[in-house]
């Protein structure tokens, strides 16, 4: 058996991707930033048994990293995004931001 091309998922200067899953549902993050410096939404795709569809997106600027973790919140396993951006949001560039997103 070989990797054989599937489907191409539609992104902005994608930089890196975290791929998880909540409960039996499979995720694929994709951290971006655009050279304008425009502002680019981190997209989360949900697997659907046979394609990957947008699932949502983040509001997210110059996002440069994605990571995912699952920790223990109020008693319960729940999944948290860790997103790196070049710039927080409304600040100057270079200011940096790391933001952490729970799952809700």
């Amino acid at each position: 058996n070989t990797f054989v091309s599937h489907q191409g998922l539609q992104t902005w200067g994608a930089k890196q991707i975290a791929v998880f899953t909540v409960g039996t549902d499979y995720y694929v993050a994709v951290a971006g930033t655009a050279l304008s410096g425009a502002n680019v939404n981190t997209q989360i795709f949900k697997f659907s048994g046979t394609t990957f569809a947008l699932f949502q997106s983040l509001n997210g600027l110059s996002a440069l990293g994605i990571a995912h973790v699952d920790l223990t919140y109020n008693g319960f396993m729940t999944p948290f995004l860790i997103v790196s951006r070049e710039r927080a949001l409304g600040s100057l560039a270079g200011s940096g931001e790391v933001s952490v997103i729970k799952w809700d």
